[in-house]
């Protein structure tokens, strides 16, 4: 049995779809990656990048069976459910997240998947929507290679992940996120989440970030004199001045 045929069935490949650029990582191999072209045309936001992962699969890199998808924060909308001792069911926790991301975000999300992260007691959970048309687009893709879509991830989700178990269980403060011109950001104390916020930069990036952990602390105090920590792909988190501490925990986020 040769190693090649065991990587190929066993191995994971990471896609990551971004508004600006698209990736594709194997195990053990050198990643390709290309740069989103918008077209122009009226389509959803996510079209272009579809495209390019097109456009790169139709160029031959030979995928593993199993594909994990990381989508960008841009496509992607967030909420917190709150605890409530009266909806612990899976359903109606879905049903609460998705009553939520509509009061936040209006109703364009109704077609959308949404998950919500296991129960915590007496804790908010984080809950993520993604679109069903893009996650079908990109299934459609993988399976004429060959290939299946094992996982999807939202990007702050990978980040989040990728740095689990190197946070002081007593910490509080941000855990941050850059790219494709956005900032996502999961406000915590103690393990807790608070706040959760993604947004486009409008002009400095640092004044955004800025104006973002301002808002989180109006609404939670506890936030006071918290730690921004940098998480998700190396160098795209805005550097704060000396009134934010900032703790470097980027890196890859697969």
């Amino acid at each position: 049995m040769s190693r090649s045929w065991l990587e190929r069935q066993f191995a994971l490949t990471v896609v990551h779809l971004g508004r600006e650029q698209v990736s594709i990582r194997r195990a053990n191999a050198d990643g390709i990656e290309a740069a989103v072209v918008d077209d122009g045309e009226n389509r959803q936001p996510w079209h272009g990048a579809v495209d390019t992962l097109k456009a790169l699969l139709d160029g031959g890199p030979v995928l593993t069976r199993r594909v994990r998808l990381v989508v960008a924060n841009e496509f992607v909308r967030y909420v917190l459910v709150p605890w409530n001792d009266q909806v612990l069911k899976p359903e109606e926790r879905e049903q609460l997240a998705r009553a939520l991301m509509a009061e936040r975000y209006g109703s364009r999300e109704q077609g959308w998947r949404v998950t919500v992260e296991p129960v915590r007691y007496r804790q908010a959970s984080l809950a993520a929507a993604l679109d069903e048309e893009l996650i079908g687009a990109v299934d459609t893709l993988l399976k004429a290679k060959g290939s299946r879509l094992v996982s999807v991830l939202p990007a702050l989700v990978a980040s989040i992940n990728g740095v689990a178990g190197r946070i002081p269980a007593k910490a509080r403060g941000w855990l941050v996120a850059a790219q494709d011109a956005r900032i996502a950001s999961l406000a915590f104390c103690a393990g807790s989440w608070l706040q959760v916020a993604s947004e486009r930069v409008q002009g400095n990036a640092a004044q955004t970030l800025e104006s973002m952990l301002k808002r989180d602390m109006a609404r939670a105090p506890a936030l006071e004199g918290g730690s921004v920590f940098q998480i998700g792909p190396a160098g795209k988190v805005p550097v704060l001045d000396s009134a934010w501490p900032q703790v470097n925990l980027q890196g890859d986020a697969s």
